[in-house]
Parts: structure tokens; C-alpha cells; sequence
């Protein structure tokens, strides 16, 4: 009788169970493996490796890794904060803007301008796209997104301060950089300006010669203007 009440009325129901919970444990484990190996597959994949000269400035002074924490600020932040968040000011940030759009002998201001204008367009396709609806909600807070993130677009109020390279000294080393190496375009209007730049190396006597040689088409010159003013009164 002991034995008869040990056992189980249904035989089969133990069995069920242990099968059940067993199933139920592999099922687990098959369920939960692969998000696992994923993740960890995820957090283990190595990342693009970032070229040697990332953090090293351009000729304009904006080296990869500050123009990819511009954009980066650019996509939550207006203009001016995206360069003040990052250390720069914002007539910097501009002029940055204004190199990459002109010239391409600066790459890292290429990238840099490709990189803001990509984000901007995207961030004003994605506000006109819900902009009617969200105008029927609130038109005021729609108008005033697109004026404080797009203010030279949508009218909104354009604020300047002074640029970290304005000081005299900063301006006088542009300008002696600029001088001693002007670009292409630079050097043309000047050649069309009768403006020469002496070789580098030239010896003083040689200054000296060319300088005389100058001072003489001056006077020439000169000389014949004023023999041709009395001819030209007379007409």
C-alpha cells in the first residue's frame, strides 16, 4: 500500500513534465544563444580604423576628427552652438564653410562642407515632410525650429562675434603667409595688376638692378603722360 500510494495517478504526467520543462529549458537556450553571440559579436567588431593625420590640422587649421565633431554637433545644434560646443567660433566655423565651397586644395574643409550641407538638407527635408501636420498643432513652434536651426534660410536671427584669428598678429601672419605664397587665382590678379613677386634666393644686387630698372619705366612712363596731356587739352 505504501508503495500504491508513492506512485502517481498518472503515470505519464511526471513524464510530461520533465519532457516539458526540458524542452522548455532547450527552447531557451536555442532562444537566447544567438542574441547573445550576436552581441557579443557587436560589441567585439573592431571599428574603422581612423587615418594617422585624423587629428592633425589642415593649411586652414581643421584637422578630420574636429570636422567630424562639427557635423556630428551640427545635427542637434544650430550653426553657432555646433562650433561653440566644439571650441570654435562661429565666423570660423563659416569661414571653414566658405574654403571647403570654393577651394579644393583644402580636402579636410571639402569633407567638412560636404558633411554640413549633407546634414542640414536632410534635417529641413525631414521637418517640410511633416510640416503640415505638425503646423495644424502648433505653427509657432514649427516656424520657430526652422528659424533657429536654419536662420539664414527661414529669416531668423543671424548674431556675429569676433573671430579667434582676428587679433593683429594673427592678421599679420595670414598676410605673410598669403604674401610669400599666394594661390593660383591670388597670383593671377596680381600679375594682371603689374604685381611681380621676386624668386626666393634673389641676391641684393640683383634687387637692386631690377628696382632701377623699375624706377626708369616709371619715369618713362611718366614722361609720357605728361608730353601726351598738352595734345589732348588742345583737341
Amino acid at each position: 500500500m505504501a508503495t500504491a500510494r508513492g506512485k502517481s495517478p498518472h503515470p505519464g504526467a511526471s513524464r510530461r513534465r520533465k519532457t516539458d520543462a526540458g524542452s522548455a529549458s532547450r527552447t531557451g537556450i536555442a532562444s537566447t544563444a544567438p542574441t547573445t553571440t550576436t552581441d557579443a559579436a557587436a560589441s567585439t567588431a573592431p571599428s574603422e580604423p581612423k587615418p594617422q593625420d585624423y587629428a592633425v590640422p589642415g593649411p586652414n587649421g581643421l584637422s578630420l576628427e574636429l570636422a567630424d565633431k562639427l557635423i556630428a554637433a551640427r545635427e542637434t545644434m544650430p550653426r553657432r552652438f555646433a562650433a561653440k560646443s566644439c571650441g570654435v567660433s562661429p565666423k570660423t566655423f563659416e569661414r571653414w564653410l566658405q574654403i571647403g565651397s570654393i577651394s579644393a586644395h583644402d580636402p579636410i574643409c571639402v569633407h567638412f562642407t560636404k558633411g554640413i550641407n549633407e546634414i542640414e538638407g536632410i534635417d529641413v527635408s525631414d521637418t517640410i515632410t511633416g510640416l503640415q501636420i505638425l503646423r495644424k498643432v502648433n505653427p509657432q513652434a514649427t516656424d520657430l525650429y526652422l528659424k533657429l536651426m536654419h536662420p539664414e534660410d527661414f529669416g531668423g536671427h543671424i548674431r556675429t562675434v569676433p573671430d579667434e584669428f582676428d587679433g593683429q598678429e594673427r592678421n599679420r601672419e595670414a598676410q605673410d603667409k598669403l604674401l610669400s605664397c599666394p594661390p593660383p587665382r591670388m597670383l593671377a590678379k596680381l600679375n594682371e595688376h603689374r604685381w611681380f613677386q621676386l624668386p626666393e634666393g634673389t641676391t641684393p644686387e640683383e634687387k637692386a638692378a631690377i628696382e632701377a630698372m623699375l624706377g626708369a619705366i616709371r619715369m618713362r612712363v611718366t614722361q609720357q603722360a605728361a608730353l601726351a596731356m598738352p595734345s589732348a587739352e588742345s583737341e
